[in-house]
């Protein structure tokens, strides 16, 4: 079996960047010119105006730190999604990259399944625990079974291909690696 590579949808990938950066855009035109407006009114509260100004300030540097994800994905020369006999090499789940290279023998299951109410391929680790001590504290923040989130969750909206054709080839793969 030849190995199977997916890399990032560019077109999704840069659309997703422009979004990101009007949106970081009117963020800071809220900060800069209609913040001003609303903190000299007299008749808001202090919590009102400093609601304001926490909302524009988190939405310029969310909205611009996501951005940057996507502009990294965007330029990455990576596979976003290797299948071969040997494993899984993901570089699509989590905030920056992926999980890596995962061996079939380290999964339990290929599931389809939803995070954040997109539809995604879940690859669910035998050992979780052990599994997650690959990822620095922030991305097993972002991957914690606390928050409900998988270990691994490869979702949709950068991947040419649609996640169920994904599953099935994995599945594929993966009894062909087992049966050998």
């Amino acid at each position: 079996m030849e190995d199977i590579a997916y890399y990032v949808d560019r077109r999704a990938a840069g659309s997703a960047v422009v979004f990101c950066l009007i949106l970081a855009l009117a963020f800071l035109a809220f900060h800069l010119y209609l913040f001003p407006l609303i903190a000299e009114d007299p008749d808001l509260s202090v919590l009102f105006r400093s609601l304001a100004r926490v909302t524009g300030i988190a939405g310029f540097a969310g909205s611009s730190a996501l951005g940057v994800v996507f502009l990294c994905r965007l330029r990455s020369r990576k596979p976003y999604v290797l299948i071969s006999t040997q494993g899984v090499y993901d570089n699509a789940s989590g905030t920056c990259s992926g999980a890596g290279f995962i061996e079939w023998s380290a999964i339990a299951d290929v599931r389809l399944s939803r995070y954040h109410n997109l539809p995604c391929v879940e690859l669910v680790p035998k050992n979780r625990e052990r599994f997650m001590q690959r990822f620095g504290w922030i991305e097993r923040i972002n991957r914690s079974s606390r928050l409900g989130y998988p270990a691994v969750a490869i979702r949709g909206p950068l991947l040419p291909v649609e996640p169920d054709v994904l599953v099935e080839q994995m599945r594929e793969y993966r009894r062909f690696a087992l049966d050998m």
